[in-house]
């Protein structure tokens, strides 16, 4: 073994089957292969907002190399939605994840039937990205 690293999903609330992706950083070198543990997992009774709908998305790269992923997210519930974050994944064309981004809505704060943008980027594998998708919380 030559390191151990942690992370948190970038979802804090997982539902039964879904997904979230996560990014764990090393600075060892010549890695050929990992594995990944859940480690600590807790179950809550809080509830994810179901309320959080995502539309309009599109994808470009900036001249500064960035990969950016816009889009808005509408509170379609009946209270404000609090700390409202896109949560990207990105992936190559063989299916793997290449890259994540987070980014907040402007608004952070979505009052019911309010919509909010978001402008996710990153700088990583750029070139291998060739799809992508984008889930909505609240904290």
């Amino acid at each position: 073994m030559l390191d151990t690293e942690s992370s948190l999903t970038l979802m804090s609330i997982l539902t039964p089957s879904q997904k979230s992706p996560f990014d764990v950083y090393s600075l060892t070198q010549n890695i050929d292969h990992y594995t990944t543990a859940v480690t600590d997992a807790s179950v809550t009774s809080s509830q994810p907002n179901t309320h959080l709908v995502i539309q309009g998305t599109a994808h470009n790269i900036d001249q500064s190399g960035y990969y950016h992923v816009t889009g808005q997210i509408t509170n379609t519930g009946t209270e404000n939605a609090n700390s409202v974050v896109a949560v990207v994944t990105l992936y190559g064309a063989n299916g793997k994840v290449v890259a994540v981004a987070l980014s907040s809505t402007s608004p952070p704060i979505l009052q019911p039937s309010e919509m909010g943008s978001f402008d996710a980027e990153t700088s990583s594998n750029v070139n291998s990205i060739s799809s992508f998708v984008v889930q909505a919380e609240s904290g």
